[in-house]
Parts: structure tokens; C-alpha cells; sequence
């Protein structure tokens, strides 16, 4: 009798270890599910070009800390960093990215460019000699003082075209495009879009540097913080701040329905 009563607590304690090492955290987990995904998984990127010039590290700073309050982690590049080969590593992943850059549009019609076709400079210095595959079928293209002339300002500059090239998606991003004429036209902002980004804001115009500084440090306050829409975001960052004094540039988004996004919709799994 004493045996089978021996028996019968050892048969408990094993059933009652196995609940704790497998059943009951099985249980908690079906109550409690924890989240898919988690802030860890969040990569923001900085592009800033305009340093070169006009550098404003304090903003760079606040943006920062800003996207670190929301769970980024942050991989800043700029200057000479911004090369070519770096911008073919826009796709990696990244929910959130800043270009503060020099830009522009083509004056005339090219090869495979129409006329108006918006360019991102990046801090590489032109070579002709250098990617000439790419410059050939206009993924890259010389950045110009006179366009007209074709004359070489000095950086190369990327294209629509570069961006439907590259490998990956955007997976659903938030592309911030802080340069004159950034969404003079749709052709770059679309070409993001079907890469796979959400939403696509820039300048409609040339504007100057210490106007888009302003501007940024709002806008990012406005939809991190805040949490704004973006329509909303920018709505409030044109009425504020205003458009450029001199080029009367002003923020626009891209494509129009984007403008109910906000950030939860961007870092949401």
C-alpha cells in the first residue's frame, strides 16, 4: 500500500512538472500572445548631402533622438559617404528614410528620360568614365549647373530609373525626400511608390536650405511624436512655417491617398 501511495505522489510531481515546463506557458502564451514584431526590427536611415554646404548637425541630432523615442535604430550617411553604391542599399529594410540632398529636374528630353524627370545628387563625384552601364541606360546621370549645356556640376545623380532597378522592395516605407523639386514631378516619388513605398513627401519647387531645415524639424515632431497624418503633418508644416520666401516652394505627398497614413501604419508589422 505504501508503495502504490509512493508511486502515486512521483506520478503527480511528473505530471505537475510538465504542466510547469510545457503546458502552462503554452496557456499564458495563447492569453498573453506577445507581439510579432518588435521596436528592435525598426531601421530608419539619414541621407544627408547638404552637409557639404550647409551642414546643421543640431537637426540631425533632434532627428535622432526623435526616431530612437520611437524604436529605430538610426544609420546615418552623408557627404562623400553617399555614393552610389550606398543608394543601392536603399531597399534594406528600412521603415523610415530622410534625404536631406541636393536635387533637381532634367531640362530636357533624354534617351529613356522625358523632359522634368526629378534627379537625386548623390556625394559621389562625377567620373564619366565610371558605372557605365548605368549611365548609358540613365540610372545615373552627371548633376548639372547649366542643364541645357550638359555641363557637369560634379556629383553623380540618380534617377527613377535607378530606384525601378534596384533589388527588393521598400516593403512599405516612409520616403521623406528633403531637396528642391523632390516632387516637382511625380516621376521619382512614383517610381518609390512602386518600389514598394507607402508615402512619398517632398518639395514642389527649389527651396533653400534653412527654409527645408525648418520645415523638417516639424514635420518629423509632427508625425513621430504627434503622430500625424501625413496630410495632416503637412497641412500644419506649410501653414507655419510656409512656403520657401523666395521659390514659394511648399511640402506635397505622394500619392494623394497616402495622406491618412500616419507612423503606427508605417512601423506596424
Amino acid at each position: 500500500m505504501a508503495k502504490r501511495k509512493s508511486l502515486t505522489f512521483i506520478a503527480f510531481f511528473l505530471i505537475l512538472g510538465f504542466l510547469a515546463l510545457f503546458a502552462i506557458p503554452f496557456i499564458i502564451s495563447l492569453l498573453w500572445p506577445q507581439p510579432s514584431n518588435t521596436n528592435k526590427s525598426l531601421r530608419a536611415m539619414i541621407i544627408d548631402t547638404v552637409c557639404i554646404s550647409e551642414p546643421n548637425d543640431e537637426l540631425i541630432k533632434n532627428i535622432t533622438e526623435a526616431l530612437k523615442s520611437r524604436g529605430f535604430k538610426v544609420d546615418i550617411y552623408s557627404a562623400q559617404n553617399v555614393t552610389v553604391s550606398l543608394m543601392r542599399r536603399l531597399t534594406n529594410n528600412y521603415k523610415l528614410i530622410i534625404l536631406r540632398v541636393h536635387s533637381s529636374y532634367t531640362h530636357f528630353p533624354r534617351t529613356f528620360l522625358p523632359n522634368n524627370t526629378v534627379v537625386i545628387i548623390t556625394g559621389e563625384r562625377y567620373a564619366n568614365y565610371k558605372y557605365l552601364k548605368e549611365q548609358v541606360l540613365e540610372l545615373l546621370v552627371a548633376s548639372t549647373v547649366v542643364p541645357e549645356l550638359g555641363l557637369a556640376y560634379g556629383y553623380f545623380a540618380i534617377t527613377p530609373r535607378f530606384v525601378s532597378s534596384l533589388n527588393g522592395s521598400f516593403g512599405g516605407a516612409m520616403i521623406i525626400a528633403m531637396g528642391c523639386n523632390t516632387l516637382y514631378t511625380t516621376s521619382m516619388a512614383k517610381a518609390f511608390i512602386d518600389k514598394g513605398a507607402k508615402v512619398y513627401i517632398g518639395w514642389d519647387n527649389y527651396v533653400s536650405a534653412k527654409h527645408m531645415d525648418r520645415a523638417l524639424g516639424l514635420l518629423i515632431k509632427l508625425l513621430l511624436i504627434d503622430k500625424m497624418t501625413v496630410k495632416d503633418a503637412i497641412d500644419k508644416v506649410n501653414k507655419e512655417v510656409g512656403p520657401d520666401p523666395v521659390y514659394k516652394a511648399k511640402l506635397v505627398y505622394y500619392p494623394l491617398y497616402s495622406g491618412s497614413i500616419n507612423i503606427d501604419q508605417i512601423i506596424k508589422p
